[in-house]
């Protein structure tokens, strides 16, 4: 499974809640016990009544629109958003 490094995550609640391009980490581990990295990017664009998201992995471009909400709330929301985006959950991430 494709996850978001530890401090990709904890900088997430920061990121949805400011305009702006921002890079990703991720890491997957392998049979062999490695750890393969993956870099993406994440904009962010808060309007009036939404806040509509970009990530972008390798040749990969996912959109997300979602209704303005408490931060706790979008963070949770995104978060999960791109570990489906990153894990190929396309169904679940729309």
């Amino acid at each position: 499974m494709i996850q978001l490094t530890a401090l990709s995550e904890q900088l997430l609640p920061t990121q949805v809640r400011c305009a702006g391009s921002y890079s990703v980490v991720f890491a997957q581990q392998k049979p062999d016990g490695s750890t393969k990295r993956r870099d993406g990017t994440l904009q962010i664009h808060p309007e009036a009544e939404k806040v509509r998201c970009h990530l972008r992995i390798g040749l990969e471009l996912h959109t997300l629109m979602l209704p303005k909400a408490p931060a706790d709330q979008l963070t949770n929301q995104v978060k999960q958003w791109i570990d489906d985006c990153a894990n190929g959950r396309l169904e679940r991430a729309a």
